[in-house]
This record gives C-alpha cells, structure tokens and sequence, in this order.
C-alpha cells in the first residue's frame, strides 16, 4: 500500500503536492477549503482546482461541499 501511496504523491505537480502537505498539518480528520487557503495563501478556487487533482490521484476526498479530508491510507 506505501508504494502505491507514494507513487501517487510523487506524480502530483509541486502546487498541489503542497495543498496535500499543507493540509495534513491540520489537526484532525477534516480540514475546511477555507483552512488549506488560508495556510497556502492562495484564493479558495484555487484550493478547489488543486484539491481536485488530489482527490484524482486518490490521496484525498470530499467529505462535504466545503471539506476535503486526507484519504484514510495515511
């Protein structure tokens, strides 16, 4: 399972491999589009867009309309 999970994580482009580092700081299971945002100092948009190319590479998943939580391989 690591090999895949890593596999998955080196694939991502350096913006979105940040969102995915900047988001497993928060504590807790859930983490708000609003939070990540605001700790990568980009626009919310912009976290949707990046979050989106995350949640495709399964590493993260909507667990709400406005909440992305860390896949459970963590």
């Amino acid at each position: 399972m690591r090999v895949a999970f890593d596999a998955s994580y080196r694939r991502l482009p350096a913006k979105q491999a940040r969102l995915f580092l900047l988001a497993a700081l928060h504590p807790g299971t859930f983490v708000s589009v609003e939070a990540v945002a605001a700790m990568a100092g980009v626009s919310e948009v912009d976290v949707r867009r990046r979050i989106d190319e995350v949640r495709r590479a399964h590493l993260m998943q909507f667990a709400a309309v406005n909440d992305a939580t860390a896949s459970t391989i963590w």
